[in-house]
């Protein structure tokens, strides 16, 4: 299932999309959730992952704006599709360009044009190399999408993995976990796996990672790191 949430402070405008995204040809694989302001929005980002975002970009004096929200919650490497609308295209057309997004609807939303920006966002999904776990945490079983986890440490029975809503731990082992996660993980210290969509520099005895953390590289897997980062990259050109 796709996950979209719709960020719209007026009812009547929220209802009119929910009825136009419930009459899209692939609404049957959407789960949508509605926030009617930023702190409903921040909520709602802390216990589910976002793969669509219909955000207003102008939430009412006082409030940050849908832009401001996706600089906050969104970054680019978060793979969420944000599509913005708006009654002031004027007002917005350049600042929009300061975040990730895929389409700039205008008010009165129309038809086949929310339904192109849908198409796009469905699209670009599909091609991530992603896949869904479930993690057993503290009593529940918290989903998490693989793409969105930077790396894994273990601690002795613990697995700490580090995403991109948090830290989530999890008594498991990474010899059961790796093969859960697909083929962009691999192993490059015998207490970490990480994420190689992930990363932004491969060193000698390091891994630099997206969100700013450095994860070691062991001796013994030096020369299998080494190659698994530089195939990676080669299949992604």
């Amino acid at each position: 299932m796709v996950q979209v949430v719709v960020l719209e402070d007026r009812p009547a405008h929220r209802e009119e999309l929910m009825g136009l995204l419930e009459q899209w040809t692939l609404a049957d694989q959407l789960e949508i959730e509605c926030a009617a302001a930023p702190d409903e929005l921040r909520e709602l980002v802390r216990r589910t992952p976002v793969d669509i975002l219909l955000t207003d970009i102008d939430l009412g004096e006082g409030e940050s704006s849908g832009i401001q929200l996706v600089q906050e919650l969104f970054p680019a490497e978060s793979g969420t599709q944000v599509i913005y609308m708006t009654g002031y295209p004027v007002r917005f057309c350049t600042e929009v360009y300061q975040t990730e997004h895929i389409y700039f609807l205008t008010k009165p939303l129309r038809r086949e044009e929310l339904y192109i920006a849908l198409d796009r966002a469905v699209r670009n999904l599909s091609r991530r190399e992603e896949r869904r776990i479930a993690i057993q945490s503290g009593g529940r079983i918290i989903p998490l999408s693989t793409a969105r986890i930077y790396y894994v440490e273990s601690d002795r029975r613990l697995a700490r993995l580090y995403t991109m809503q948090g830290t989530v731990e999890s008594y498991i082992s990474l010899a059961r976990l790796l093969p859960q996660l697909g083929p962009a993980f691999v192993q490059c210290h015998k207490s970490f796996l990480i994420n190689m969509a992930q990363v932004t520099q491969l060193e000698s005895d390091s891994l630099l990672m997206k969100n700013g953390d450095r994860v070691p590289i062991s001796q013994a897997h030096r020369k299998e790191m080494r190659e698994a980062y530089l195939s990676y990259l080669t299949c992604r050109l």
